[in-house]
């Protein structure tokens, strides 16, 4: 219709926005006059064949006009309510049923009326049996749909198991929003059991307090690792020679090692690169101690010590 209200999305989606065009404010009153006689004729005709279809299933008197009041107001009702965006949603959506079941059996019987008098035809027993059926229907769902339109709108954040003011106790009318939310809490951890392995020791080794082999302390080995150690923390360490990084620079050290061998036999290379460094006031590399040890070694023909 030219200048009706255009609406995106289904309005049974409260999520979707209506959309209103400036400056309207519901039919005129144009429209409204030339819809009262269409809606006014097609609810007398309506009525006719519907009352027609009563009288011809042996509803006598007067209450033939009662079984299509019932069926055409009850979907007049249900349009109402199924497009009142102020009911509650699952009221508006038993309204729709409702209303598209009406209109159904309205348009049903308007056209079986038509059809059993151009055959005819009297009504079969069941068709009498069905148009009996249709006012308890109708009266069953009408009350259903017209109680849960009286239902209070419950916002979510609302609380619903507050006393009511008028008796003090906790109301038991259910929300009007759909869904629940529930809280549930981990379940604890499992305890893990925890065995224990004997330790093993094997026959001829010592074994130190965390079960790693070591050797005897009388051992080069061992001797060696306390070389290491006294390198590593060593507090103050000269500053490195230029003697480390030109080749060749070993075979200066050759002399002041040969002291220091004469004097210390056993002596290694990180204990007489150690040594060297304190007496020549600079860095000495383990790797040229080990050359200088070497080459004595070589030149006294003896094994090497290190």
């Amino acid at each position: 219709m030219a200048g009706g209200c255009p609406m995106s999305g289904d309005p049974m989606r409260p999520g979707r926005a209506r959309q209103v065009a400036d400056g309207w404010s519901g039919p005129g009153w144009l429209v409204w006059l030339l819809a009262t006689p269409v809606i006014g004729s097609a609810v007398v005709l309506s009525f006719a064949g519907l009352a027609e279809l009563a009288r011809a299933c042996r509803i006598a008197g007067w209450l033939v006009y009662l079984w299509p009041v019932s069926l055409d107001a009850t979907g007049v009702v249900a349009t109402l309510i199924w497009l009142d965006r102020r009911a509650p949603t699952d009221a508006r959506r038993a309204a729709r049923l409702l209303a598209l079941a009406a209109i159904a059996l309205s348009i049903g019987g308007n056209s079986l009326w038509h059809w059993l008098v151009a055959r005819g035809y009297q009504p079969e027993v069941w068709v009498q049996m069905a148009v009996g059926a249709v006012p308890p229907m109708v009266l069953a769902a009408t009350l259903h749909v017209l109680q849960l339109a009286a239902r209070r709108q419950v916002r979510p954040d609302q609380p619903t198991d507050q006393p009511d003011r008028s008796t003090g106790q906790p109301s038991d009318r259910a929300p009007g929003w759909a869904g629940r939310v529930v809280v549930t809490t981990a379940a604890p951890p499992r305890p893990s059991a925890v065995v224990e392995l004997p330790p093993v020791v094997v026959a001829g080794l010592p074994v130190d307090p965390i079960g790693h082999p070591v050797s005897d302390p009388t051992t080069r080995p061992a001797r060696v690792l306390a070389e290491r150690l006294a390198v590593i923390n060593q507090p103050n360490r000269p500053p490195t020679s230029a003697l480390a990084g030109r080749r060749g620079a070993w075979r200066d050290l050759v002399a002041p090692a040969r002291a220091i061998v004469t004097d210390q036999p056993g002596i290694g290379r990180h204990a007489l690169a150690q040594a060297l460094s304190a007496r020549l006031g600079q860095t000495i590399p383990a790797s040229q101690a080990r050359k200088v040890l070497d080459h004595l070694a070589a030149i006294t023909e003896e094994p090497s010590l290190v």
